[in-house]
């Protein structure tokens, strides 16, 4: 008793018209053993082409056929023979150039310009306004000179701890001055007390 199966005269004849079919593609190899699951998905996939388009099952008619779905991307080819126009398709979809939205690009670009400016405009704006803050100190002159030294020492103190936390500059004059203003009319008073 043999293992081996028969193959029934149709059988024979497809296998011999697929081997036909075969040497037809040369040089390209698509899969084409019944036997694996690639090769199948070809065989039911050009079956079912040549029966959509009425055609009787030939090595020529599986040839146009092939021509015919190649660049659907749907068979599977053997890596490295594949046909030309498949590989300059693929070579051509993985080329494709994304072009950027300039619109956006260019909205950004104008939204960050933007920004910076106005961000350069406060920062000239806060240099002159500590510069205004350093005058008011140094024009402090109060009765005795150790007090004089040792409130400007603290003001200063307070606007560089006020610049380390990044406040507004406007803010911080505005303190200074009442905090001056303050220094004068105690002096001023304690005067009127003598």
């Amino acid at each position: 008793m043999s293992t081996t199966p028969t193959l029934t005269p149709d059988q024979l004849k497809s296998l011999q018209i697929v081997k036909d079919f075969a040497q037809l593609l040369l040089p390209y190899r698509m899969y084409l053993d019944p036997r694996t699951p690639a090769g199948m998905q070809n065989l039911v996939l050009l079956a079912a082409e040549l029966r959509k388009h009425g055609m009787p099952e030939t090595a020529e008619n599986l040839y146009w056929t092939t021509n015919k779905i190649v660049l659907e991307n749907k068979i599977q080819w053997v890596p490295g023979y594949e046909p030309a126009k498949l590989k300059a398709q693929k070579l051509n979809k993985a080329n494709i150039e994304v072009l950027p939205n300039v619109t956006k690009e260019v909205g950004d670009f104008l939204a960050r310009k933007k920004n910076a400016e106005a961000a350069q405009a406060k920062s000239a704006a806060d240099a002159k306004t500590f510069e205004r803050i350093d005058d008011v100190i140094n024009s402090l002159r109060l009765h005795f000179q150790s007090d004089t030294i040792s409130h400007k020492d603290r003001l200063r103190g307070y606007v560089a701890k006020q610049k380390a936390r990044n406040a507004d500059a406007e803010s911080i004059f505005t303190r200074v001055k009442q905090d001056i203003a303050r220094l004068y009319r105690e002096e001023e008073s304690a005067r009127e007390r003598l």
